[in-house]
């Protein structure tokens, strides 16, 4: 048996469509955002950037700059959230987003993390 020749994929309509939407979108390849429309980027460039009103992350962040810091253990009592969840929160919310110096300390054997201002 012989085998058939494959025939080459079809450049129409459907391919004419996708280089103008490409070309709408322009070098991001997102519809309408730029790379400074993220969350965090007023935190990147020095600007101020507003702490929610109340949330567990704004408890978290008047919890974290008390003068002698906070625990892990204090941190997932008063969130809820388990440990994994806290040091997540604590390197990406407030490193990243909002700038914050936060520093982790072992004292008497437990993890204290502490913002320095």
């Amino acid at each position: 048996m012989g085998r058939t020749k494959r025939a080459a994929p079809r450049k129409g309509a459907r391919g004419a469509k996708r280089k103008v939407i490409r070309a709408q979108r322009g070098k991001t390849g997102r519809r309408g955002k730029k790379p400074g429309d993220r969350p965090g980027a007023a935190a990147r460039k020095g600007e101020a950037v507003k702490a929610a009103k109340s949330s567990k992350i704004a408890s978290m962040t008047v919890m974290l700059c008390r003068v002698k810091g906070v625990t892990l253990a204090e941190l997932c009592k008063m969130t809820g959230w388990q440990p994994h969840s806290v040091r997540g929160a604590i390197s990406a919310i407030m490193k990243k987003k909002y700038g914050l110096e936060v520093v982790s300390e072992r004292i008497e054997g437990e993890r204290v993390y502490r913002v320095i201002v």
